[in-house]
């Protein structure tokens, strides 16, 4: 008898938190179209901002734009071998930071994974409801932590992406200025 009393009372405590959970959902439905029009009118923006950013850049990039401004800077360009030794050692730290994030994404897949089965878990009511919420609660953090630090790698990925780009970029130049340099050494100017 005392068992069936604590089984009554153990479901009375799980019937009171799955009725505040109801609770708390049915408040938040109300909110749904006004969170919809806030981010349809945030992706708009966006979509202007990133088209405003691209003829910014475009307009920098025209070698005749009036924005465009330049000085001769001092100092000394590196030789070749110091560009294809900086290009290696970039490529090489571009392709760690390629594994790493590769590794953060399959633990965020699997981190995801288990968050969905706890979540399902939840629905199907095999697990007491209050200790798979926080459960949930902390793979979810776990889940923002690791996209934070996933998205500082791809920006630190960007970087030097846009580091070996512009290395490469002063290597042709530098190509180009030796060639020209060889060709009036030819010709005697």
């Amino acid at each position: 008898m005392a068992q069936r009393d604590e089984d009554v009372r153990s479901l009375n405590v799980e019937l009171s938190v799955v009725q505040h959970q109801l609770h708390v959902t049915l408040k938040r439905i109300p909110e749904v179209p006004k969170l919809r029009e806030e981010v349809l009118r945030l992706q708009e923006q966006l979509t202007a901002v990133r088209k405003r950013a691209q003829q910014l850049s475009e307009e920098l990039e025209t070698p005749s734009s009036t924005m465009r401004k330049h000085r001769d800077l001092a100092g000394k360009d590196p030789d070749q071998e110091t560009l294809r030794a900086k290009i290696s050692f970039l490529e090489e730290r571009l392709s760690d930071k390629k594994e790493a994030l590769l590794e953060k994404e399959l633990i965020l897949e699997e981190v995801t994974a288990l968050s969905d089965k706890l979540r399902q878990q939840a629905m199907d009511g095999r697990q007491d409801t209050l200790g798979l919420a926080q459960k949930v609660n902390v793979f979810q953090s776990k889940i923002k932590d690791v996209t934070r630090r996933m998205m500082a790698t791809v920006s630190e990925l960007s970087m030097y992406q846009a580091t070996a780009m512009k290395l490469t970029a002063q290597k042709e130049d530098l190509e180009g200025a030796l060639e020209g340099a060889m060709n009036n050494a030819d010709e005697g100017l």
